[in-house]
């Protein structure tokens, strides 16, 4: 058992604690105690934890995967006194654009975040995978972007390079084990696994031998006869591919959740907590609106009738116009949100905390025309509202949600919101930005909310910091940095990092979440996405280097500081 250390408020001195005397002065102390009274410090109940996708850890084929470029992060988290790992969605991209909130599938696995290791280690390849690498050049980072996957460089796209490599070594070691004798214990596990996800298996391997036959072509661009799955239209053309176990994506997807299985039970080991993510929508070429097309809102050709966004922002003035269609929630209603109860309970089989990705949704939804350029020339449309929710704790229970209500308010939100009392994110450069009364500053928390720094979409403090010093050199009526600076007792704009970070850690939110890029102290260059824009978005790796047991120690002596341990 590795040895507890016990920090007071006058030491060790933590270089990733923020110099401001709220760290290492009385009000720390008193802060401490009072955190220490009258929270509930159960095991489990405070924990503080980190957001980075699985696709930002280093891995050997240049990005993480689920085996042990995970496991070794979980491992190095737990001993960094962390107790959460939230990642971005894990379901494959519908998009060239490699968006994990653009699905294919809502049930289905990427198969880019497979390990090849651990399919060598059950035979399923052969052991010249590190030939293999080097002669591609695996695990080599584009030059000139140390610490990123460029989204673009030399007109290449450094992920779709792995994807061309990878993708048929995964697709090599599906068939390896299709072809097995049904006595081998890998066969038996495969076919329980596809009796048990037929619902969406079936479906999903179905579309799939679709998308080989029109390559590179959109679902909305194929035939009309195949846009959608007709009621046994397809069951001729499955001859074509086989039963759904023939086929090598079944084994694809065996294979991921198996690794996924692994990965939540090391977790478990470690007493770190996965948070996962649900996108909202799922990807207008995917399985999903292909195999339940009455659940959308498609046209007469099977396009979308209209198409989902955000107005206009802060973040974006123009708005956002999504790829993704919007749903037929009356439809989904009558259906007794089976697809939806159905996706839920798959998501929560691998995660202790699932985050509700624009949960504002189910209270009114921006929808835009289907050919509009902007997302200013949308309107807002009723949700299911609470009803939904209300159903889901009949039908599954009482889950661990964390819904991101983000943005605009309006009052089918705010009701959503007292009727439900599910936990909410807060964000506190949002606060920064808002000003004194924001509901995200920690004045405004309270023991149920998912507290951030800022998350995928947002800035670092560190870039937020830059850009808000740079407008008040601009524009001296611009407060906003001044302001950051004494709400968090920081002496400067570089201080900031960390004083926002002890601010969440130490605020009475039950989560505290960090992106790496915080603990780092990295600028705007190396955040994970800037909504509107595509290029380069979602191909942040970390640095292999970082991962020290320094750093573990620096971050876990922060974390001990606010009563977010490891449990006794």
């Amino acid at each position: 058992m590795r040895e507890q250390v016990t920090v007071t408020s006058e030491g060790p001195f933590s270089p990733l604690a923020t110099s401001s005397p709220r760290v290492h002065g009385r009000e720390a102390a008193q802060h401490d105690q009072t955190v220490a009274a009258t929270l509930d410090a159960s095991p489990g109940h405070r924990r503080a934890g980190m957001l980075l996708h699985v696709t930002s850890i280093p891995g050997p084929d240049g990005i993480g995967d689920l085996g042990a470029p995970a496991r070794g992060f979980v491992t190095w988290l737990a001993q960094a006194g962390q107790r959460l790992w939230q990642t971005l969605p894990l379901h494959p991209p519908s998009n060239h654009a490699m968006s994990p909130y653009d699905a294919a599938s809502a049930f289905a696995g990427n198969p880019m975040l497979l390990s090849l290791d651990d399919l060598v280690g059950l035979g399923l390849l052969p052991p010249t995978l590190d030939a293999t690498r080097s002669a591609v050049g695996a695990g080599r980072l584009p030059a000139g972007h140390v610490g990123m996957v460029a989204g673009q460089v030399g007109g290449t796209d450094a992920l779709a390079r792995i994807a061309r490599w990878k993708l048929p070594l995964v697709r090599q070691a599906a068939r390896q084990l299709l072809s097995f004798g049904s006595d081998h214990e890998l066969t038996r596990d495969f076919l329980q696994f596809c009796e048990r996800e037929s619902w969406w298996l079936a479906d999903h391997v179905a579309f799939t031998a679709l998308r080989e036959q029109y390559p590179n072509v959109e679902r909305g661009e194929w035939p009309l006869e195949d846009r959608v799955r007709r009621v046994g239209a397809h069951v001729g053309r499955a001859s074509t591919y086989g039963a759904t176990h023939q086929h090598p994506e079944a084994g694809v997807q065996y294979l991921f959740f198996r690794q996924l299985r692994e990965l939540h039970a090391h977790a478990r080991a470690h007493d770190v907590w996965i948070m996962g993510d649900a996108p909202i929508y799922v990807g207008d070429d995917s399985a999903d609106v292909w195999a339940h097309p009455d659940l959308f809102l498609l046209d007469d050709d099977r396009r979308p009738a209209r198409r989902t966004g955000a107005p206009p922002d802060a973040m974006d003035p123009g708005g956002q116009v999504w790829p993704m269609p919007p749903y037929d929630w009356a439809a989904n209603a009558a259906s007794g949100y089976e697809w939806w109860f159905r996706r839920l309970r798959h998501e929560l089989q691998y995660s202790d905390v699932l985050r509700i990705d624009h949960f504002r949704a189910f209270a009114d939804w921006w929808s835009v025309p289907p050919r509009a350029a902007f997302g200013e020339q949308g309107r807002w449309e009723l949700g299911p509202g609470a009803e939904f929710f209300e159903l889901a704790r009949k039908q599954l229970g009482e889950m661990e949600l964390v819904v991101e209500d983000l943005g605009a308010d309006t009052p089918h939100l705010q009701r959503l919101r007292e009727e439900t009392a599910l936990p909410q994110m807060r964000v506190l450069v949002q606060g920064f930005d808002e000003g004194g009364d924001s509901v995200h500053l920690p004045t405004a928390w309270d023991d149920q909310v998912a507290a951030y720094t800022d998350t995928h979409d947002f800035d670092t403090v560190a870039g937020w910091a830059a850009r808000a010093a740079e407008a008040a050199a601009i524009d001296d009526t611009d407060k906003r940095l001044d302001f950051a600076l004494r709400f968090t007792g920081a002496i400067d704009q570089y201080d900031l990092p960390r004083a926002a970070i002890d601010m969440v850690l130490r605020s009475s939110a039950r989560f505290a979440v960090i992106p790496l890029q915080d603990w780092l102290g990295l600028g705007s260059v190396d955040r994970m996405n800037v909504p509107g824009t595509a290029d380069g978005n979602w191909r942040w790796i970390a640095p292999a280097a970082v991962f020290t047991d320094e750093l573990a120690a620096e971050i876990a002596i922060a974390t001990a500081r606010s009563v977010r341990g490891a449990a006794t």
